[in-house]
């Protein structure tokens, strides 16, 4: 497997991939680590996540470095995306601190059935991912859940930037964490679901391989660089603090997840406001530099691959000719996308839809609160959103009317460390890695 830098085009580095059969080798020695990392204390865990946080905040230059070579984002995103991974294993840390996984008894009344002894346990060895656009937060957020819950795992990492989650899985030599307890699997192999599937059928015991299909469904899409994108979406009404609102969101379109570090955002303005927060990301958008991601001026760099700059550079044609207004000219060239600003009201085509890779901000218009209710009434399951408002009831009345799964007021989620320890709880709570047993007395 070669990997390549994304500036430069030149090789990097060479590894060696896993076919079937090798792969069933490691997912054997994952099997016999599994027992024996269910013995470590909580404090063995914690000395272990202790020393790859030190090694994280001590190789942060030449890690930023190896993310910015092989996902193209500039080193200033780099060094964010280590930030976000130290949050991440802080977090772990501080979950074992709280003894995660223990008993928790209610009170013992005389009534029968109102005491129970509840037990946490961990299911075998976790199949997780790390794709290409925050390789190295991606890859912390599955090795911390899989060492507190004492799994087993074995990581997928992307095979365009796989390096940062080689790095990060070797800072746990020489800690109490058996050999082969967290290991990585570079293969070519396109059916790797069906492997997983079929070794889950044919386990046996207390051990099992656990994985969520759907993530390695999205990941194999991101990996041949299908569509796998979606909006990231935002919501000006016209008694928010609009300098803030526009420097927040333009703050913020870098950090994005999934296939590459920056996907488009679609933000929704009250009419009255429009016309001035259009202003003001031309504004800030024109000011963004674009270039070698290791200049410490830029803002933007290449795209992670050649085929992500002709799908959006599609996209956008397409959605121009749908009627589709670019405020900004449009300029893509090699493997950079120039900031990109569209006035998409009255437009419902793809990119208001499922969005793109690159720098892109699609407006609409708006006058009511039902017009931004119906713009987001296409995708049944719901989503993240930013809202920029100073009046509660607005806040109340559109998280109740739409399908949002989650609501920032006055500010983009990851801008907030809140947001990284949050999403590590989700993970480490997830039914992967731990099932429960109960006694009722």
């Amino acid at each position: 497997m070669d990997v390549f830098n994304k500036f430069t085009g030149h090789l990097l580095r060479s590894y060696d991939t896993s076919d079937r059969a090798s792969m069933g080798r490691v997912i054997n020695q994952a099997r016999n680590a599994f027992g024996t990392a269910g013995t470590l204390t909580v404090n063995e865990r914690t000395e272990a996540l202790e020393k790859m946080l030190d090694r994280v905040e001590r190789d942060r230059d030449s890690l930023s470095i190896l993310i910015s070579e092989e996902t193209g984002k500039p080193v200033s995103l780099s060094l964010e995306e280590i930030q976000r991974t130290s949050i991440v294993i802080n977090t772990a840390i501080q979950t074992l601190h709280r003894g995660f996984g223990g008993s928790l008894n209610s009170t013992l009344n005389q009534s029968p059935g109102t005491y129970a002894f509840h037990r946490k346990f961990s299911r075998g060895t976790v199949a997780g991912t790390a794709d290409c656009g925050d390789p190295l937060y991606r890859s912390a957020l599955k090795i911390c859940a899989s060492i507190v819950t004492g799994n087993s795992m074995l990581l997928f990492p992307s095979r365009s930037a796989p390096s940062p989650s080689l790095k990060l899985i070797s800072y746990l030599e020489g800690t109490a964490i058996p050999q082969y307890t967290i290991q990585a699997i570079l293969t070519e192999e396109t059916e790797v679901l069906d492997f997983l599937g079929t070794e889950a059928e044919i386990a046996s015991g207390s051990w099992k391989p656990v994985f969520d299909r759907e993530e390695f469904r999205s990941f194999g899409m991101l990996e041949r660089f299908e569509s796998e994108t979606g909006n990231r979406n935002a919501i000006i009404w016209k008694d928010a603090d609009l300098d803030s609102a526009a420097e927040s969101i333009t703050g913020s379109i870098f950090n994005a997840c999934g296939g590459n570090y920056i996907r488009s955002m679609k933000v929704i303005i009250h009419r009255d406001v429009f016309e001035y927060i259009v202003n003001r990301f031309m504004e800030l958008m024109s000011s963004m530099k674009v270039g070698d991601p290791f200049n410490p001026d830029t803002d933007i760099g290449p795209m992670i691959h050649g085929s992500i700059v002709s799908r959006t550079s599609e996209i956008l044609r397409r959605e121009i000719e749908t009627g589709a207004f670019p405020i900004m000219d449009l300029n893509i060239e090699g493997p950079f996308i120039h900031p990109v600003l569209l006035d998409s009201t009255g437009t419902r085509g793809q990119l208001s839809e499922d969005g793109v890779f690159g720098p892109v901000i699609s407006v609409y218009k708006v006058d009511s609160l039902q017009e931004i209710v119906d713009l987001f009434s296409v995708r049944p399951e719901g989503g993240t959103s930013s809202l920029y408002t100073s009046d509660i009831n607005i806040v109340k009345s559109l998280f109740e009317r739409s399908r949002f799964s989650s609501l920032d007021v006055n500010r983009e989620p990851f801008t907030s460390s809140e947001h990284f320890q949050v999403n590590f709880m989700s993970e480490v709570n997830s039914d992967l890695y731990t099932g429960e047993s109960v006694l009722y007395l």
